[in-house]
């Protein structure tokens, strides 16, 4: 028993929080948004429709920010990015601003390496030729990636997946409803052996529908989470955070993941953002051991 939770106590330490959220626009709030993620302890995080123009990276306080957007010539539009917490840079490998919609970055974790894609879909209106050609070039980056990394996709894929049971690639928790991009998406998914891993936890339904507007009474799943369908990843659990705000109609969705120590490898434990360490450290401490005093029980009654 004391085994199993050193065991647990370990991998809790090579846990990582990621997530991704659609964010309409970050030029006037780039603020908020960073602050809010910080607040919820994220570590890494994709944000879609930024319409943040050009290619490049910036530093924003406890963060960097790597984004890819339209040329400067053009009306701001499109635009994903990814937000990584300083003190985990130095397991970026490299990244590349492949499109407007898709964005990729390569880093080794506790000896696991990970490609992670930030994809911002195609509008499920949108003429099918705009369709293929992004999920043309989306096959092409996952299949540049091979079998040797992990892969983690993350964004707005603007498709609603349904729900499905003994399938590998949807689970049985989605919604009940389904687009056409979904059926893009879903052979995306299995043409490269990965699995959507919004619909395999059960959730609520605050804690499982991603947009929502509540006026006109609609709400779907579209952003998601995807990794392999036999990967060494620990992925702990998948659900939507509502207490996060930006004036977005999109709610952040949170993957907690763990890195597994490999056999016979000896893994630090991966670097916490250093004020929440102090924050442990300082923690109050309580005598608990006077509340088997007699007269301590007397008081309190």
């Amino acid at each position: 028993m004391e085994k199993k939770r050193t065991l647990r106590l370990k991998l809790r330490k090579r846990t990582l929080n990621f997530g991704t959220w659609n964010v309409q626009g970050i030029s006037t709030k780039l603020t908020e948004v960073v602050s809010e993620i910080k607040n919820h302890g994220v570590d890494v995080s994709v944000l879609t429709e930024t319409k943040k123009k050009g290619r490049g990276s910036e530093s924003l306080g406890d963060y960097d920010m790597f984004f890819s957007g339209v040329s400067k010539e053009q009306r701001a539009q499109q635009g994903v990015a990814i937000l990584i917490r300083k003190t985990l840079r130095k397991y970026i490998n490299n990244w590349e601003a492949v499109s407007p919609r898709i964005i990729k970055m390569n880093l080794t974790v506790c000896g696991h390496r990970i490609a992670i894609l930030g994809v911002y879909g195609v509008n499920d209106d949108a003429p099918v030729g705009l369709k293929d050609q992004f999920f043309d070039q989306l096959n092409d980056e996952i299949e540049q990636i091979g079998t040797t990394r992990e892969v983690l996709i993350m964004g707005d894929l603007n498709g609603r997946t349904g729900s499905r049971r003994g399938c590998k690639v949807v689970g049985p928790y989605g919604e009940e409803v389904v687009n056409d991009s979904s059926i893009r998406i879903i052979d995306s998914c299995d043409q490269n052996d990965l699995k959507i891993l919004n619909g395999f936890y059960q959730r609520r339904d605050i804690h499982k529908y991603t947009w929502v507007q509540p006026t006109r009474g609609l709400r779907s799943i579209i952003d998601y989470v995807i990794v392999r369908q036999k990967s060494k990843m620990k992925v702990q659990h998948v659900r939507v955070c509502r207490g996060l705000s930006c004036g977005s109609d999109h709610y952040f969705l949170e993957a907690r993941i763990a890195f597994p120590a490999k056999d016979g490898q000896r893994v630090e434990p991966v670097q916490q953002d250093q004020q929440q360490e102090r924050v442990v450290l300082h923690r109050k401490k309580y005598n608990i051991d006077s509340l088997h005093h007699d007269s301590v029980k007397r008081l309190y009654r």
